[in-house]
């Protein structure tokens, strides 16, 4: 059963290093709620890297670990922006944003994120690195 809000739809994947989790992210049209608490920064960087390989056109961090993954993310970025030899970025802008409050970062992200490289988010991936402790 798909949710849908906004003419968005609303999936949860959950993230897990020994499984292939990425499979149920799309490639493009999207739009990432990372949420985490307190995951190693090495788990963290392979979510933000396989994100970017599916284009993602908007991140927003949330839970007690946003800053720091939105700081990560914003690396990432810029690292990819100037190592042409590395892995590339989508051929849009990546917005990024973070809220700490996890219903504030969802509604956020279902009703007022947006894109103008991307006129369409098709979908809103809740990509869930808590464990399941989403509020924190």
């Amino acid at each position: 059963m798909a949710l849908t809000a906004n003419d968005r739809e609303i999936v949860v994947v959950r993230y897990n290093a020994e499984q292939n989790w990425d499979k149920d992210i799309p490639n493009k049209n999207w739009l990432c709620v990372l949420v985490d608490n307190d995951s190693p920064v090495t788990n963290v960087k392979e979510v933000i890297s396989k994100i970017l390989d599916k284009n993602v056109c908007y991140v927003c961090t949330t839970g007690e670990s946003c800053v720091k993954n939105h700081d990560i993310l914003d690396d990432e970025i810029s690292s990819r922006e100037v190592d042409l030899e590395g892995p590339s970025l989508p051929e849009h802008f990546i917005i990024t944003a973070w809220r700490k409050d996890f219903d504030q970062g969802v509604l956020f992200a279902i009703f007022e994120a947006g894109n103008d490289d991307v006129p369409s988010i098709e979908k809103v991936v809740i990509l869930d690195m808590s464990g399941g402790r989403l509020r924190g």
